[in-house]
Protein backbone atom coordinates (compact mmCIF):
# COMPACT_ATOMS: atom_id res chain seq x y z
CA UNK A 1 0.00 0.00 0.00
CA UNK A 2 2.38 2.70 -1.32
CA UNK A 3 0.10 4.67 -3.57
CA UNK A 4 -3.36 6.16 -3.54
CA UNK A 5 -3.68 3.30 -6.26
CA UNK A 6 -3.04 0.15 -4.25
CA UNK A 7 -4.96 1.90 -1.85
CA UNK A 8 -8.36 2.64 -3.49
CA UNK A 9 -8.15 -1.64 -4.80
CA UNK A 10 -7.50 -2.20 -1.31
CA UNK A 11 -10.69 -0.40 -0.54
CA UNK A 12 -12.94 -1.88 -3.29
CA UNK A 13 -11.71 -5.70 -2.53
CA UNK A 14 -12.54 -5.13 1.47
CA UNK A 15 -16.25 -3.47 0.13
CA UNK A 16 -16.82 -6.02 -2.36
CA UNK A 17 -15.83 -8.82 0.68
CA UNK A 18 -18.40 -6.84 2.98
CA UNK A 19 -21.23 -6.78 0.60
CA UNK A 20 -20.97 -10.64 -0.14
CA UNK A 21 -20.85 -11.11 3.75
CA UNK A 22 -24.08 -12.91 4.68
CA UNK A 23 -25.31 -14.10 8.34
CA UNK A 24 -28.00 -17.14 9.32
CA UNK A 25 -30.50 -16.30 11.30
CA UNK A 26 -33.02 -18.69 11.60
CA UNK A 27 -33.91 -19.84 8.17
CA UNK A 28 -33.02 -16.72 6.36
CA UNK A 29 -29.69 -15.87 5.05
CA UNK A 30 -29.25 -12.04 5.33
CA UNK A 31 -26.62 -9.67 4.11
CA UNK A 32 -24.72 -8.01 7.21
CA UNK A 33 -22.55 -4.69 6.42
CA UNK A 34 -19.42 -4.88 9.04
CA UNK A 35 -16.72 -2.28 7.29
CA UNK A 36 -17.33 1.10 7.66
CA UNK A 37 -14.85 4.21 7.63
CA UNK A 38 -13.25 3.42 10.81
CA UNK A 39 -12.43 -0.17 10.08
CA UNK A 40 -11.13 0.79 6.79
CA UNK A 41 -8.33 2.96 7.99
CA UNK A 42 -7.65 0.44 11.00
CA UNK A 43 -7.80 -2.57 8.64
CA UNK A 44 -5.47 -0.58 6.06
CA UNK A 45 -3.51 0.67 8.70
CA UNK A 46 -3.64 4.31 6.68
CA UNK A 47 -4.66 7.99 8.20
CA UNK A 48 -8.16 9.12 7.96
CA UNK A 49 -7.26 12.13 5.55
CA UNK A 50 -5.38 9.28 2.64
CA UNK A 51 -8.87 6.78 3.69
CA UNK A 52 -10.95 10.27 2.93
CA UNK A 53 -8.87 10.98 -0.38
CA UNK A 54 -8.69 7.72 -1.30
CA UNK A 55 -12.88 7.22 -1.10
CA UNK A 56 -13.36 10.69 -2.88
CA UNK A 57 -11.98 9.21 -5.85
CA UNK A 58 -13.66 6.36 -5.79
CA UNK A 59 -16.86 7.88 -5.70
CA UNK A 60 -16.36 10.56 -8.09
CA UNK A 61 -15.63 7.37 -10.80
CA UNK A 62 -18.49 6.06 -9.46
CA UNK A 63 -16.87 2.55 -7.89
CA UNK A 64 -17.84 3.17 -4.51
CA UNK A 65 -21.34 4.83 -2.81
CA UNK A 66 -19.57 6.80 0.12
CA UNK A 67 -22.41 8.18 1.92
CA UNK A 68 -20.04 10.06 4.35
CA UNK A 69 -21.60 12.07 7.45
CA UNK A 70 -19.70 14.59 9.65
CA UNK A 71 -19.60 15.61 13.25
CA UNK A 72 -19.24 19.21 14.03
CA UNK A 73 -15.85 18.32 14.83
CA UNK A 74 -15.04 17.12 11.36
CA UNK A 75 -14.54 13.68 11.88
CA UNK A 76 -16.44 11.30 10.08
CA UNK A 77 -19.67 9.82 11.70
CA UNK A 78 -19.14 6.34 12.59
CA UNK A 79 -23.02 5.91 13.05
CA UNK A 80 -24.53 7.69 9.98
CA UNK A 81 -22.33 7.15 7.49
CA UNK A 82 -22.17 3.90 4.71
CA UNK A 83 -20.14 2.59 2.44
CA UNK A 84 -20.77 0.18 -0.74
CA UNK A 85 -18.99 -1.00 -3.72
CA UNK A 86 -21.05 -0.42 -7.11
CA UNK A 87 -21.91 -2.44 -9.96
CA UNK A 88 -19.17 -0.12 -11.68
CA UNK A 89 -16.36 -0.88 -8.84
CA UNK A 90 -17.31 -4.80 -9.28
CA UNK A 91 -16.58 -4.83 -12.98
CA UNK A 92 -13.41 -2.50 -12.01
CA UNK A 93 -12.38 -5.69 -10.00
CA UNK A 94 -12.90 -8.18 -12.43
CA UNK A 95 -11.81 -7.23 -15.54
CA UNK A 96 -8.92 -4.72 -14.47
CA UNK A 97 -7.63 -1.30 -14.45
CA UNK A 98 -8.51 -0.95 -18.36
CA UNK A 99 -12.37 -1.21 -17.44
CA UNK A 100 -11.89 2.56 -16.26
CA UNK A 101 -12.87 4.86 -18.53
CA UNK A 102 -11.80 8.75 -18.28
CA UNK A 103 -14.37 11.63 -18.97
CA UNK A 104 -11.69 14.28 -19.70
CA UNK A 105 -9.12 12.68 -21.43
CA UNK A 106 -8.76 10.59 -24.37
CA UNK A 107 -6.68 7.28 -24.29
CA UNK A 108 -6.64 4.44 -26.40
CA UNK A 109 -6.19 1.89 -24.15
CA UNK A 110 -4.87 -0.68 -26.95
CA UNK A 111 -1.97 1.90 -28.33
CA UNK A 112 -0.33 2.61 -24.35
CA UNK A 113 0.64 0.98 -21.33
CA UNK A 114 -2.26 2.08 -19.99
CA UNK A 115 -1.47 -0.52 -16.58
CA UNK A 116 1.40 1.26 -15.22
CA UNK A 117 0.34 4.68 -15.73
CA UNK A 118 -3.52 4.05 -14.45
CA UNK A 119 -3.45 5.65 -11.10
CA UNK A 120 -1.63 8.97 -12.23
CA UNK A 121 -4.18 9.60 -15.35
CA UNK A 122 -7.22 8.71 -12.91
CA UNK A 123 -5.93 11.33 -10.72
CA UNK A 124 -5.50 13.91 -13.25
CA UNK A 125 -8.83 12.96 -14.81
CA UNK A 126 -10.94 13.87 -12.14
CA UNK A 127 -9.00 17.00 -11.41
CA UNK A 128 -9.78 18.34 -14.71
CA UNK A 129 -13.55 17.29 -13.97
CA UNK A 130 -12.70 19.89 -10.98
CA UNK A 131 -10.79 22.42 -12.87
CA UNK A 132 -13.79 22.43 -15.43
CA UNK A 133 -16.44 22.85 -13.20
CA UNK A 134 -14.75 25.67 -11.80
CA UNK A 135 -15.05 27.31 -15.19
CA UNK A 136 -11.40 26.81 -16.34
CA UNK A 137 -12.04 25.01 -19.27
CA UNK A 138 -8.72 26.85 -21.33
CA UNK A 139 -6.37 25.24 -18.57
CA UNK A 140 -8.47 21.95 -18.54
CA UNK A 141 -7.92 21.83 -22.51
CA UNK A 142 -4.30 22.51 -21.89
CA UNK A 143 -3.79 19.66 -19.46
CA UNK A 144 -6.01 17.50 -21.01
CA UNK A 145 -3.62 17.95 -24.54
CA UNK A 146 -0.41 17.50 -22.90
CA UNK A 147 -1.91 14.22 -20.75
CA UNK A 148 -3.04 12.54 -23.82
CA UNK A 149 0.31 13.59 -26.20
CA UNK A 150 2.45 12.35 -23.31
CA UNK A 151 0.95 9.17 -22.68
CA UNK A 152 0.59 7.91 -26.35
CA UNK A 153 4.11 9.19 -27.30
CA UNK A 154 6.92 7.27 -27.89
CA UNK A 155 9.05 7.76 -24.64
CA UNK A 156 9.73 4.69 -22.21
CA UNK A 157 7.19 4.16 -19.57
CA UNK A 158 9.33 5.65 -17.30
CA UNK A 159 9.82 8.87 -18.46
CA UNK A 160 5.81 9.17 -19.29
CA UNK A 161 5.61 8.28 -15.66
CA UNK A 162 7.09 11.15 -14.63
CA UNK A 163 5.91 13.90 -16.76
CA UNK A 164 2.29 12.96 -15.98
CA UNK A 165 2.97 13.18 -12.22
CA UNK A 166 4.16 16.63 -12.76
CA UNK A 167 0.74 17.62 -14.39
CA UNK A 168 -1.10 15.80 -11.67
CA UNK A 169 0.92 18.62 -9.34
CA UNK A 170 -0.17 21.60 -11.68
CA UNK A 171 -3.77 20.25 -11.65
CA UNK A 172 -3.71 20.06 -8.03
CA UNK A 173 -2.37 23.01 -7.82
CA UNK A 174 -5.00 24.78 -10.08
CA UNK A 175 -8.04 23.40 -8.11
CA UNK A 176 -6.91 25.64 -5.28
CA UNK A 177 -7.40 29.39 -4.65
CA UNK A 178 -4.71 31.51 -6.08
CA UNK A 179 -4.01 32.53 -2.27
CA UNK A 180 -3.67 28.68 -1.54
CA UNK A 181 -1.36 27.28 -4.36
CA UNK A 182 1.93 27.09 -3.46
CA UNK A 183 4.24 28.59 -6.60
CA UNK A 184 7.22 26.59 -5.70
CA UNK A 185 5.63 23.67 -6.76
CA UNK A 186 3.66 25.29 -9.84
CA UNK A 187 7.28 26.75 -11.07
CA UNK A 188 9.06 23.43 -10.31
CA UNK A 189 6.55 21.16 -12.74
CA UNK A 190 6.33 23.80 -14.96
CA UNK A 191 10.17 23.77 -15.17
CA UNK A 192 10.55 20.40 -15.47
CA UNK A 193 7.61 19.93 -18.03
CA UNK A 194 9.49 22.47 -20.30
CA UNK A 195 13.18 21.65 -20.17
CA UNK A 196 11.79 17.47 -21.27
CA UNK A 197 9.22 18.20 -23.46
CA UNK A 198 11.59 20.52 -25.66
CA UNK A 199 13.85 17.56 -26.71
CA UNK A 200 11.19 14.99 -27.10
CA UNK A 201 10.40 14.44 -30.37
CA UNK A 202 6.82 15.45 -31.47
CA UNK A 203 6.44 16.87 -27.89
CA UNK A 204 8.14 20.18 -28.57
CA UNK A 205 5.19 21.87 -30.67
CA UNK A 206 2.42 20.49 -28.18
CA UNK A 207 4.40 22.70 -25.16
CA UNK A 208 4.55 25.37 -27.24
CA UNK A 209 1.25 25.92 -27.80
CA UNK A 210 -0.39 24.93 -24.04
CA UNK A 211 2.75 25.72 -22.13
CA UNK A 212 1.75 29.47 -22.62
CA UNK A 213 -1.96 28.93 -21.57
CA UNK A 214 -0.92 26.74 -18.65
CA UNK A 215 1.78 29.71 -17.49
CA UNK A 216 -0.84 32.31 -18.08
CA UNK A 217 -3.37 30.47 -15.50
CA UNK A 218 -0.65 30.81 -12.59
CA UNK A 219 0.38 34.46 -13.82
CA UNK A 220 3.56 32.95 -14.95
Amino acid sequence: LNNVSDLKRAILILLRADLAAERLMGTQRISVRTIGFYELVMLLNKSEPAVLKALDMLHTLGLVEANLKFEPGGRVSHIFSSLEITPQGMIFLEKGDTAVTFNHIHIVNSNVGIVSLQSTLTNIDVRLGNIKQQGHTDLAGALSTLTEQVTHSTLAEGHKQELLEQVELLGEQAEKGPQERKMAIVKGALAFLEKALETAANLATIWSIQGPIIKTFFGI
